[in-house]
């Protein structure tokens, strides 16, 4: 009852004060003597603590939680949905904290319950990770069900694809910043390479459409005579796009902040076309947009939507001393083109393995489903106009 009522309270009232004895009182609960509780309040108490912990960033505090209440796994028989979800967040984080044995155990453990793969499709996939880290044996037959098992989702049932290959890429970014050793993220990429939710090391969208031509940068003369029209407008217009990037930016104050994939410094930048909509209503309106800068918009000017549905033109300003990790677009259907407008010294671009520097007015064409990041080690901002292109490969009818 006690903790029932602090739940309530810490859910209400932000009544942080009472975290840690709640944490005490859940661990106290779960290691009661199975004859003293129920399995409905043991459940409970377990949905409470993960509640609790789910909302701090202590791996600690969630391993504790998950390890305690799996050590009464068979409470669970009849909520396999939270036994499951259980075992997922305690492999996670079990990774991260370098305990491979016991993240292994855990989904051998789900895959014992029925004699047959219980676990998630992402947590089959670091299975094979895992086995191959410990220099465990690992089952050719089972790696190639799995591929298939992945290529029929992809082909069936690709938001579910997506889902799986999303957590499974979270897991990899999770690990590089709780800094794990770095052979552990090559073999998470590698067994996802090898099970096919990934084109190749570098490439991860999560979206991918098969058949694609896969290169980390490409040439503007691989570009059909449409889209090479419209960069060497923006290549001629490069001075003045700029003088109209730098009056929006200081007219229009609603520029977007991207925090997340920014390790220090500060990246903004104003997007005026979203995928099939000019007027998106994340974006300044259209016509706000082109009283200020003409010349760019006359560019787009009759066209009511970029090329393709993942889509977008936008400025974008990277602050002194910026860096922005590591990260992945979410298709192979589209290119990027950054166009230089102010590009001072020690600022860089890396794509999969190679390094890259704008230049201003001139392009640079590059496949942002492959792993990118940015730095501007300079004093001053970086600037560039950015536009997004359908992949040369597509035809008329896709």
């Amino acid at each position: 009852n006690k903790l029932l009522a602090m739940n309530a309270f810490h859910q209400h009232e932000n009544g942080t004060e009472y975290f840690s004895e709640s944490i005490t009182l859940c661990s106290l609960l779960a290691s009661t003597p199975s004859i003293d509780i129920t399995p409905g309040l043991y459940t409970l108490v377990c949905r409470i603590w993960w509640v609790l912990v789910d909302n701090t960033i202590d791996i600690d505090y969630q391993v504790k939680a998950t390890t305690e209440c799996l050590r009464r796994q068979e409470i669970f028989a009849s909520d396999k949905t939270f036994l499951k979800t259980l075992r997922s967040i305690h492999t996670v984080n079990s990774i991260l904290q370098g305990s491979y044995t016991e993240a292994l155990s855990t989904i051998e453990a789900s895959n014992q319950d029925s004699g047959k793969h219980e676990s998630e499709l992402f947590l089959q996939v670091v299975e094979q990770a895992l086995k191959k880290v410990l220099g465990n044996q690992v089952c050719v037959e089972k790696e190639e069900e799995l591929k298939k098992k992945i290529t029929e989702l992809r082909k069936d049932f690709p938001d579910e694809i997506e889902k799986q290959q999303e957590k499974y890429e979270r897991l990899i970014l999770l690990s590089a910043s709780e800094g794990i050793r770095s052979n552990m993220q090559n073999f998470l990429i590698q067994a996802g390479v090898d099970a096919g939710m990934f084109l190749s090391r570098f490439q991860r969208p999560q979206e991918v459409i098969p058949g694609l031509q896969s290169k980390p940068v490409w040439d503007i003369t691989d570009l059909d005579s449409k889209t090479l029209d419209r960069i060497t407008k923006l290549k001629k217009s490069w001075k003045i796009i700029l003088e109209e990037g730098l009056k929006i930016k200081a007219e229009y104050l609603n520029w977007r902040k991207d925090e997340h994939l920014s390790f220090n410094g500060t990246w903004n930048y104003l997007q005026f076309i979203t995928g099939k909509s000019l007027d998106s209503k994340e974006n300044p309106p259209w016509k706000e947009v082109c009283a200020v800068a003409p010349t760019t918009c006359s560019i787009f000017k009759g066209t009511e939507s970029l090329p393709c549905p993942a889509c977008s033109a936008m400025w974008s300003v990277l602050g002194p001393g910026s860096h922005i990790h590591s990260h992945i677009g979410p298709t192979n259907a589209r290119l990027r083109v950054h166009l230089g407008l102010q590009v001072p010294e020690n600022c860089s671009l890396r794509v999969g393995d190679l390094n890259l520097k704008w230049k201003e007015g001139e392009a640079l064409i590059f496949d942002d489903s492959y792993e990118h990041e940015v730095w501007n080690n300079s004093d001053e901002e970086r600037i560039i106009f950015i536009m997004d292109i359908f992949h040369p490969d597509f035809t008329e009818d896709q």
